[in-house]
């Protein structure tokens, strides 16, 4: 298990996991935001509603992890190892997340404006209500992905799989679809 110990960052957890938690403002979604500084990084970690605002996680394991509410804008997340984590409306803005592997993930309702998915393989996940605006989706792997009620950039999305994937309107991607979703 990679076990990381992150300091003096305004993270969270829930105040029964970490002792002396205080409240911070609240996050985008309306919930109210705990500086955790101290929190242990590890596999299947809560760390719903946590602030890695700008943070540097390159190369973290944070396998089957609770990111629920979590701001993650800007923050640099290459070779992060997300297998099964649960960003439910997180807030992953402006982020880098090229050549990360969030297969089987949940995403669904997160912030994705902006981001750098370059290389990204989204295989299996649920994408529902994400917001991918003016998102860099080159070579994006979207195989069996759900994305429906997704914000997606207009147009092709250059070399993305879309195969099996939910489209925006709920159609199915037929096998081969690449760029554009042929249902």
């Amino acid at each position: 298990m990679n076990r990381a110990k992150i300091a003096g960052l305004g993270l969270c957890a829930t105040a029964a996991l970490v002792a002396g938690c205080s409240y911070v403002p609240s996050s985008p979604t309306g919930h109210a935001m705990r500086d955790c500084s101290g929190v242990t990084l590890e596999d299947g970690a809560d760390l719903s509603y946590c602030d890695f605002n700008g943070v540097d996680l390159t190369e973290a394991t944070l396998t089957g992890a609770n990111l629920t509410g979590a701001i993650l804008h800007n923050a640099n997340l290459r070779s992060v190892d997300l297998t099964k984590a649960n960003l439910t409306s997180a807030d992953v803005s402006q982020a880098s997340l090229e050549s990360i592997d969030p297969t089987d993930d949940t995403l669904a309702g997160a912030n994705l404006t902006g981001a750098n998915l370059t290389n990204t393989n989204f295989h299996n996940a649920n994408l529902t209500a994400t917001d991918l605006t003016d998102a860099t989706i080159a070579g994006t792997n979207f195989s069996g992905t759900i994305l429906t009620d997704a914000t997606i950039p207009e147009g092709p999305l250059p070399g993305a799989n879309l195969s099996g994937a939910t489209w925006t309107d709920g159609s199915k991607c037929q096998s081969g679809s690449t760029g554009t979703c042929n249902s």
